[in-house]
C-alpha cells in the first residue's frame, strides 16, 4: 500500500460518483426541449454533472499527492498528470481533461450554462466517469 492513500476516501468518492449517475440515467432519454423547458431536470443534472466532475478531480489530486511529487495547481493538468503517471491512460486523460474547464462553467459561471452543452454531456460522457472508476479501481488493486 502506499503511504497516504487512503483508500477508504477514494471509495467513498467513487461511490458518490456511483450514486450521482444512476440519478443522471434517469434524465438520460429526456429530449433537449423538455429538458430545457424544465428548470428541475436542468437543474439537477448540472448538479448532478458537477458532483461527477469534481469527485473525479478530488480523487486526481488524492491519489496525486499520495504518489508523491508535485500536485498541478489546475483541474485540468490534474487529470494530464494521471495520464503521465500511467493511472489513466494518455488517450483517456487527455479526453476527459476539458471537464475540468466545464466543471468551471457549471460552479462559477453558471448564468452563461450552455443547456445544449449540459445535455450534451448527459447524453454522450456519462461513461467517462465509469471508465474514471475503473482506472481508479485498477490502480488500488495494483497498489494494495
Amino acid at each position: 500500500m502506499m503511504p497516504g492513500l487512503d483508500v477508504d476516501r477514494v471509495s467513498k468518492h467513487l461511490e458518490d460518483i456511483s450514486v450521482s449517475l444512476r440519478i443522471l440515467e434517469t434524465f438520460r432519454s429526456t429530449p433537449f426541449d423538455l429538458f430545457a423547458a424544465d428548470p428541475r431536470i436542468h437543474w439537477a443534472v448540472e448538479k448532478g454533472l458537477e458532483r461527477c466532475i469534481q469527485n473525479v478531480l478530488d480523487v486526481s489530486a488524492h491519489i496525486l499527492a499520495s504518489i508523491g511529487g508535485p500536485v498541478p495547481d489546475d483541474y485540468a493538468s490534474l487529470l494530464l498528470e494521471l495520464g503521465k503517471r500511467r493511472v489513466l491512460s494518455p488517450e483517456f486523460a487527455s479526453r476527459i481533461s476539458p471537464m475540468a474547464g466545464f466543471r468551471n462553467i457549471l460552479v462559477h459561471r453558471y448564468l452563461d450554462v450552455d443547456l445544449r452543452e449540459v445535455h450534451g454531456a448527459l447524453e454522450n460522457r456519462l461513461d467517462d466517469f465509469r471508465a474514471f472508476a475503473g482506472h481508479v479501481l485498477q490502480f488500488l488493486d495494483i497498489n494494495r
